[in-house]
């Protein structure tokens, strides 16, 4: 049925959720779940290049690190998982891991965003969603 399952991770609760969904779905199916966490950058755009922003930087790299980690000691059962941390857009960054590991599903927390927030700032899931060339479960 399955064979790769991404699952794509921020750290939330939610997130949480989806992950024991993932490794529920990898246990019953044997199939890899690839654990992902975007480091997204596009808010020091403009801003000039320095000290400061390189020690963000560092910061952000270690706390995604640090994520992986948490979500790893998720998996409760006996398989094959794989870890990744990428720098870039969440929703396409998503999209094109799936797309470059040939998954079958992408595993992904909603938000829980509605209304006025949801058309402002958008949902990672729902862009995921439409975007994917595989198929997606949105937990909520």
């Amino acid at each position: 049925m399955y064979k790769k399952i991404l699952l794509p991770i921020d750290g939330s609760k939610i997130a949480e959720k989806a992950a024991k969904e993932a490794f529920e779905l990898g246990n019953l199916t044997g199939a890899e779940v690839i654990i992902m966490t975007v480091v997204e950058q596009n808010q020091y755009i403009g801003i000039p290049a320095g000290e400061a922003i390189a020690q963000i930087n560092e910061l952000l790299w270690e706390e995604a690190k640090d994520t992986i980690k948490k979500f790893s000691n998720l998996n409760k059962y006996d398989i094959k998982t794989s870890e990744k941390i990428v720098e870039g857009n969440p929703p396409q960054e998503i999209v094109k891991m799936a797309e470059d590991e040939n998954t079958d599903l992408i595993v992904i927390g909603s938000t829980g965003k509605s209304g006025f927030d949801k058309f402002v700032l958008g949902s990672v899931a729902d862009k995921v969603t439409n975007k994917s060339k595989c198929s997606v479960l949105v937990v909520h």
